[in-house]
């Protein structure tokens, strides 16, 4: 039997560590007990949309793709663009799932790369469903952002 030492100094594991998280292990974005209780809850009324204030930051979901289903694990990638005479905020930014509101910001963030550019994160976990995900941002003049993004996971 042979035995190799593999050393790695401690920032390199930790760097290893932290790109193997980001591309290729998956994790849960949401779990089947989640998606069960939003199921089992009634949808409120629809109420009118609010407008946006003008000059909000724009969000912009490039992945996952809302036209078609996907599988998970899903890739996740979202740009953030600040009106004129503004900057985007990173640590404004919140993802809520369904009717409910559940708030899975820290989730995402955790798995995720944030800045003022957007988000972007791999190999989440979602089970086979519809979903729709609230997304907020502000920019340095207070104004927020909404974008409701819906896919499904086949």
């Amino acid at each position: 039997m042979h035995r190799r030492k593999l050393m790695l100094t401690v920032s390199g594991a930790f760097a290893f560590i932290c790109a193997e998280t980001r591309r290729g292990f998956a994790w849960t974005l949401l779990t089947t007990e989640e998606v069960s209780e939003e199921t089992k809850a009634q949808p409120p009324k629809e109420e009118p949309a609010l407008a946006a204030p003008v000059g909000a930051p724009v969000i912009e979901v490039l992945e996952p793709d809302s036209s078609r289903p996907i599988k998970a694990p899903v890739n996740i990638r979202i740009r953030f663009r600040a009106q004129q005479g503004a900057t985007i905020d990173p640590a404004t930014f919140r993802a809520k799932y369904g009717w409910l509101g559940l708030d899975i910001t820290g989730r995402l963030i955790g798995h995720a790369k944030i800045d003022a550019a957007g988000v972007s994160a791999d190999n989440a976990e979602i089970p086979a469903g519809h979903y729709m995900v609230t997304l907020q941002i502000a920019d340095s003049l207070g104004r927020v952002g909404t974008r409701a993004l819906e896919f499904t996971i086949a």
